[in-house]
């Protein structure tokens, strides 16, 4: 599974989402490093994405279970919520 941002601005304004829409999207600091870290380039493969996430939170991205936790958490909640709003 390959990730890249779609290009936003602030406000939401590229994409087309409403400010309700923007401040969902953001509210969770994850999903604000994910759009950070997929906006310097891409794709990402799932694995990369939840390892260079943790190393951004300050945790041990060598801790296997924590990087396995990262990708649920952002293949299960994170990501489908970007997609659906079309940040991915």
């Amino acid at each position: 599974m390959a990730l890249e941002a779609r290009g936003y601005i602030d406000e939401g304004e590229a994409i087309g989402l409403n400010e309700d829409e923007v401040h969902r999207l953001l509210a969770a600091e994850r999903r604000r490093l994910t759009l950070d870290i997929l906006s310097e380039g891409g794709p990402w493969e799932l694995e990369e994405l939840a390892t260079e996430l943790l190393a951004r939170e300050n945790r041990d991205p060598a801790d296997e279970h924590a990087v396995q936790r990262a990708m649920v958490a952002l293949y299960h909640r994170h990501l489908p919520m970007m997609d659906d709003l079309g940040a991915i």
